[in-house]
């Protein structure tokens, strides 16, 4: 890959759309980039997971280990392993992972060496390969061989790497730009051919910045063709092959070269948009995604799926794929989405409908926004990679429900209907993260909790209904990463303006106010708590999730406890608060399944250790579990469907289980 090293990891994987069909207008305008996560040290090499995590290596100074830094799909640095790093210095410029999830990392330091990290060892000691100078892009064929080629050395070699490593062979070359000596030809001196330079470091009064990189990024296409990107040519070659893996593409067309040097009519497709391509990749719908980084740009080569050559030859001639290149991505999403909720602290199965706004790229400055609107329930939330281009990061979130429902009373497992009272909450939060190393960042975040109370269908006549919630909270944390693992520390001080007594009624001052009332007249309360979780791919269609959490507080009354709810500290299968605690633990498991093309199973198991006064006056356990599916539906929409059932649910007859289903339809437009 290139020479010139990023320090803003740019989020195209995780923005760009489909392209838009050239046919025979201009192309689209420019794309545009969004900075995702910011890293203290230079990266390049970049993939990715099936649940949307970004995976990148940066370039520590020697002794210190590599890290390999997983990035969330909201930004957020994760060390999940290292590479080792002896002097010059480590060059990583490579990494892909495998089908059973093992990261592979190119690495052009130690005069060319191939990493391997598993599960099991995210921290080797010693190179997976070796004997592979200047290796960069990497891929993998059906029998598990990894490619590689020969980067900035300029020779054009493309070495295939056997499954346990220790088999190094050269298949073939990318014919080099000169056949010089020095680029493994024939001729003396600078040879016959031509040098393109890069801007920088070339300028017009010296010679420096010489490109003669034609072994760049490799993958591999649906038919077992490999495709190795040009950068100097601003080109793509086609490599094919036989049954036994033996290149069949034709060699030694010019002797000047090496015998197995590629002929030029190996050239799958030249553009000038191609030029200073680096690493690619290829689509399920065989796109050629090119990261065009000596221009700053994302390129694509288009499968357009009809037949026909464009005038190559040799082998395979008469059955080359069509292709277009173009450029573009989108800032923008828009989803339709529809349905129907059905929890038993809601009277009636509760239809839902309205639209979802994504924009990653609002007004141009790099903040991801995101909203959504469905007539009585709004939610909002945004992020800003860099404040004023500082290392600070900026967050938020709001949500606001305009219907009220039910807040449900319980004494010793019972619930008392005089005592259950409606509800119309709002929350909204802002924070600020800071990256204080490479696994660690502080949080600064303040909470507004606001809740509108009101008297029940059966609320008792003294029952005086709280005043209206108006919290306030400052809250700050400590979040922290190491091998794969994210946890977190935090604690919070809130104060509600205003807040009086409430409950049964004893005695009434002049305002009608309690002053001997069940209900504490306590305004402010602390909460504090710690929490790790971890996803990890199993397979290539296999992901598991496990997330634990402790927390406790003071002054915690019947509405500034926690709560499990319907979105937000979920607890699959019991209703939205229906179990409000004061301290306890949670232990949430998931697993997924791509079971087919945008078909997905999910598994769900959770379970909690907590202390709800209305349940008694200990800790109790409550567990649940639940699956889903989403799948393709019709008119290009995707349906979801989530069960969940609570073993110590009560639901509105007093019975034990609870059953909560969500059925959704999503469009995107």
């Amino acid at each position: 890959m290139r020479r010139h090293a990023f320090l803003a990891l740019l989020a195209a994987t995780a923005a760009i759309a489909a392209p838009i069909a050239a046919d025979d207008r201009p192309f689209p305008s420019p794309a545009t980039f969004t900075t995702l996560q910011v890293t203290p040290l230079a990266i390049e090499g970049l993939t990715g997971d099936e649940l949307g995590n970004l995976y990148t290596t940066g370039r520590a100074a020697p002794p210190e280990r590599c890290p390999v830094w997983q990035i969330g799909p909201n930004g957020g640095l994760i060390v999940v392993g290292t590479i080792g790093n002896a002097a010059p210095g480590c060059n990583p410029s490579g990494i892909r992972r495998d089908r059973d999830g093992n990261f592979f990392i190119a690495d052009a330091n130690q005069g060319g060496v191939i990493w391997k990290l598993r599960a099991a060892d995210m921290n080797p000691a010693a190179p997976f390969a070796t004997g592979v100078p200047g290796t960069n892009g990497l891929a993998f064929d059906r029998r598990g061989n990894v490619w590689t080629g020969d980067g900035t050395t300029g020779q054009g070699r493309v070495w295939r790497v056997s499954p346990d490593g220790k088999t190094v062979t050269e298949m073939f070359r990318i014919q080099p730009m000169r056949n010089s000596a020095a680029l493994g030809g024939t001729v003396a001196g600078d040879g016959v051919g031509r040098q393109v330079r890069s801007f920088p470091p070339g300028t017009l009064l010296n010679t420096l910045g010489g490109q003669d990189l034609v072994a760049n990024g490799v993958d591999f296409d649906r038919n077992g063709d490999l495709i190795v990107a040009d950068t100097a040519r601003g080109a793509l070659w086609r490599i094919r092959f036989d049954g036994r893996g033996n290149v069949t593409s034709r060699m030694g067309c010019d002797a000047s070269f090496t015998a197995d040097t590629l002929c030029l009519e190996n050239v799958l497709v030249a553009h000038p948009l191609l030029e200073g391509t680096d690493g690619i990749f290829i689509d399920r719908a065989g796109n050629i995604w090119n990261a065009a980084n000596e221009r700053n740009a994302i390129v694509v080569v288009r499968h357009e799926g009809h037949e026909g050559g464009e005038g190559h030859e040799g082998p395979g001639a008469g059955n080359a794929p069509a292709t277009r290149v173009i450029a573009g991505r989108a800032d923008r999403i828009r989803t339709v989405a529809f349905g129907v909720i059905v929890d038993p602290n809601i009277s009636q199965p509760l239809p839902f409908a309205g639209l979802s706004y994504v924009d990653f790229n609002l007004f141009g400055t790099g903040t991801q926004f995101n909203g959504f609107f469905g007539g009585s329930y709004a939610q909002v939330a945004f992020s800003a990679p860099s404040v004023a281009g500082s290392r600070w990061q900026l967050a938020g979130r709001a949500f606001a429900i305009a219907t009220s429902y039910n807040d449900r009373a319980f004494e010793q497992g019972r619930e008392q209907y005089e005592l259950d009272i409606r509800q119309r909450p709002a929350q909204a939060a802002v924070w600020a993260l800071r990256p204080i190393g490479a696994r660690a960042a502080v949080r600064i975040e303040y909470d507004w909790d606001f809740n509108a109370f009101g008297a029940g269908e059966q609320t008792a006549a003294g029952f005086v209904i709280p005043r209206d919630q108006n919290a306030h909270a400052l809250r700050l944390g400590l979040d922290l990463q190491r091998n794969g693992w994210q946890g977190s520390i935090w604690g919070s001080y809130a104060r509600r303006v205003g807040w009086r007594a409430w409950g049964e009624l004893s005695a009434a001052g002049a305002d009608g106010s309690c002053t001997t009332c069940a209900g504490s007249a306590q305004a402010s309360f602390t909460r504090y708590g710690a929490s790790v979780l971890r996803s990890q791919a199993i397979s290539t269609r296999v992901a598991a999730r496990i997330e634990g959490a402790v927390m406790g507080g003071h002054d915690l009354d019947r509405f500034s406890r926690y709560a499990f709810g319907t979105f937000d500290n979920r607890l699959h299968g019991y209703p939205a608060a229906l179990v409000r605690y004061d301290r306890g633990a949670v232990l949430r498991t998931a697993i997924a399944w791509t079971a087919g093309r945008a078909v997905r199973l999910d598994g769900f198991a959770d379970t909690a250790v907590v202390r709800d006064p209305g349940f008694g006056r200990g800790l109790r356990n409550y567990t649940g579990f639940g699956a889903a599916l989403e799948a393709p539906a019709p008119f290009r929409t995707l349906l979801s469907i989530e069960w969940g059932y609570g073993l110590q649910g009560v639901d509105t007859t007093g019975g034990r289980g609870t059953n909560v289903v969500r059925i959704a339809a999503y469009k995107v437009f």
